[in-house]
C-alpha cells in the first residue's frame, strides 16, 4: 500500500510540473530531464531537512552503519585466526609422529645388546651396523658352556664371558672371573682371549685363566698344549706350556714356573692332590678351597709337600700338615699361619 501511495504521489508531481511549465509539453525528453532534476533536488532538500529536524536519528543511523562495519571486520579477523589455529593443530600430530619415530630408532640403536652405541645426532649415518654381543654369566654356580666353534668352557662361580655374534669368523672373547678353556683346534682361526689389559692367543689347547678383580695377580695355568700371553697388549708374547703357570699384574711384574696345573682346577673337578708342590702353592690353593686366608712363612715357601686333601675338611688338612711335616700351624683371629725352620 505504501508503494502504491508513493507511485500516485510521483504521478501527481509530474502532472503539476507539466501544468506549471507549458514549455515542456512538446518536448518529452526535456520534460523528463526537468522532472528528474527537480525530484533529486527535492530529495536532497528532504534529506537535509530530515538531518536538521532529526539529528539524533541520523547520527544513530550513521553509528549503526559504522558499528556494523567494525563488527564485520572483527568477525573476518577472528575467522582468519581460527583457520590459522586449525591449520597448526592439523600439523602437530605429524610432527609428534616423526619425533616418536626418531626416539624409537635411538632406543633400538642404544640397546644394551649393542657393543657400539650409535650417535643420536640427526646427521648420523643410517647404515651403521654393530655386532650384537652375547654375555654368559655363571652367577653363584659352576656353569658349562659350548661355544659356536665347538670349544668347551667351564665357568667358576661369578665368572662371565662376552663374545660377538660373528664368533665363528673371528674367535675372540673377553672374560671376568675364573674359566677353564678347552679350545677346539683351528689354525686358520686363532682363538683370542682378552682379560684385564692382557691378551692370550691359542690355536687349540686346554688351560685355566683366573682373572679376579680383587686379586693383584692374573693367573694362567696350562694343562695341555701351549698358549701365548701378551702382557698389557705388548707385541712380544710369552709362551706357557703344559705343567707351567704364568702370573702377571698391572705393573708388569711377571712370575712364571712349573705348577701342578690340575690342582689349580680343583674347583672344576673337586680334586686337590699335591705331588711335590711348593708350600707357596699349597697355601694359595688351601685358601681358595676352604675360603680361609692362609699365610705361610718365607723360610718354607719353597719347600715341597705331597698329600691328598680332596675329601678333607680344613681341620683335617691342618692335622695332616702337622703330622707329615715339622711345621707349626697357628690360628690368629680369622687367619691361619704356617711356619717352620726351612726345608730338610
Amino acid at each position: 500500500m505504501k508503494e502504491l501511495g508513493k507511485t500516485d504521489s510521483f504521478k501527481d508531481r509530474i502532472k503539476n510540473k507539466m501544468d506549471d511549465s507549458p514549455v515542456y509539453k512538446d518536448s518529452e525528453d526535456a520534460l523528463w530531464s526537468k522532472v528528474i532534476g527537480d525530484i533529486e533536488e527535492d530529495e536532497a532538500k528532504e534529506k537535509s531537512l530530515f538531518k536538521k529536524n532529526h539529528p539524533i536519528i541520523w547520527y544513530a543511523s550513521a553509528a549503526a552503519v559504522v558499528m556494523g562495519l567494525l563488527i564485520g571486520m572483527l568477525y573476518w579477523k577472528e575467522k582468519q585466526n581460527t583457520e590459522v589455529l586449525a591449520s597448526i593443530k592439523q600439523q602437530q600430530p605429524k610432527t609428534s609422529q616423526i619425533i616418536e619415530k626418531k626416539k624409537t630408532e635411538i632406543n633400538i640403536i642404544n640397546s644394551p645388546t649393542q657393543e657400539v652405541k650409535a650417535s643420536a645426532k640427526s646427521d648420523a649415518p643410517n647404515n651403521i651396523k654393530t655386532d650384537p654381543v652375547l654375555q654368559i654369566l655363571s652367577e653363584d654356580k659352576i656353569t658349562e658352556y659350548d661355544l659356536p666353534d665347538g670349544s668347551h668352557l667351564t665357568l667358576n662361580r661369578s665368572a662371565s664371558i662376552e663374545l660377538k655374534d660373528n664368533f665363528k669368523k673371528e674367535r675372540s672373547l673377553s672374560m671376568q672371573g675364573e674359566i677353564y678353556f678347552e679350545v677346539e683346534p683351528d689354525k686358520s682361526h686363532p682363538f683370542n682371549i682378552y682379560f684385564d689389559n692382557h691378551r692370550l692367543l691359542v690355536v687349540g689347547t686346554k688351560f685355566n685363566v683366573r682373572n679376579i678383580k680383587e686379586e693383584i695377580f692374573k693367573e694362567i695355568s696350562v694343562t695341555e698344549g701351549i698358549v701365548k700371553v701378551f702382557p698389557n697388549n705388548q707385541k712380544k708374547g710369552i709362551e706357557v706350556k703344559a705343567g707351567e703357570q704364568l702370573k702377571l699384574n698391572q705393573e708388569g711384574t711377571i712370575e712364571s714356573g712349573k705348577a701342578d696345573s690340575y690342582n689349580f682346577i680343583f674347583w672344576k673337578d673337586g680334586i686337590l692332590d699335591f705331588k711335590n708342590s711348593s708350600m707357596k702353592n699349597v697355601a694359595v690353593l688351601m685358601s681358595r678351597r676352604y675360603n680361609q686366608k692362609i699365610n705361610i712363612g718365607h723360610s718354607i715357601s719353597r719347600c715341597t709337600f705331597t698329600g691328598d686333601f680332596t675329601q678333607l675338611s680344613l681341620d683335617e688338612a691342618i692335622e695332616i700338615l702337622k703330622i707329615t711335616t715339622s711345621y707349626k700351624v697357628e690360628k690368629r683371629k680369622n687367619e691361619i699361619y704356617i711356619s717352620g725352620e726351612g726345608c730338610k
